[in-house]
């Protein structure tokens, strides 16, 4: 499902004059980056599904920025398969990096100082801001109970929910900033945010 989603991401947007623009371009000035590349952002508390990952990477490799804050992610030493999400995530693109926060710091949390807290990423959710289906300028969200695991896929019962609206767009872009932000400071500065 969740790569179906990423596919769309794909599809080159037509200009006026009939001509497409590249792949990852097609947008307004300032919607999505600043050179009208589309922009994808994941806030999950759990990635372990290398389709996932690697359709992120291509996504990645052709240009678009992909940034994720996540709370657990399966790593190299994960059974089988699995392993290949952190090699697609952490692997290098002719464009960069996919960036990639950690928000797994709850053990912060100092009772006896209230200025060390820590946080954890259980939110479920993936902005599209850009292109998709081949229409530009487009803030969507993709929210529910599914993370990107094997068992929300095939095991269990999962909800996923479509917003076409940019002010419900902007709403979560505010809250993965916040996620981000958080994911950097307790990183750097051991919880003091």
């Amino acid at each position: 499902v969740v790569e179906n989603i990423l596919s769309m991401i794909e599809t080159p947007v037509t200009n006026p004059d009939g001509s497409t623009a590249p792949v990852c371009h097609g947008n307004t000035a300032g919607h999505g980056t600043a050179d009208g590349r589309t922009v994808i952002r994941i806030a999950n508390g759990h990635i372990s599904r290398p389709v996932v990952a690697e359709k992120l990477w291509k996504l990645a490799n052709a240009g678009r920025f992909v940034d994720v804050v996540y709370g657990k992610l399966s790593d190299y030493g994960a059974q089988g398969v699995h392993r290949e999400t952190a090699y697609w995530l952490t692997r290098s693109t002719e464009k960069g990096k996919i960036s990639l926060h950690r928000l797994a710091n709850e053990d912060l949390k100092n009772p006896a100082d209230p200025q060390v807290s820590g946080s954890f990423s259980h939110t479920k959710y993936l902005l599209i801001e850009g292109s998709y289906k081949g229409a530009k300028d487009q803030k969507l969200v993709f929210t529910g109970s599914h993370t990107y695991t094997g068992m929300a896929l095939t095991s269990n019962d999962e909800a996923l929910l479509k917003y076409n609206s940019p002010t419900v767009h902007d709403a979560y872009v505010a809250n993965f900033r916040e996620q981000r932000a958080a994911s950097v400071a307790e990183a750097q500065y051991g919880g003091v945010l």
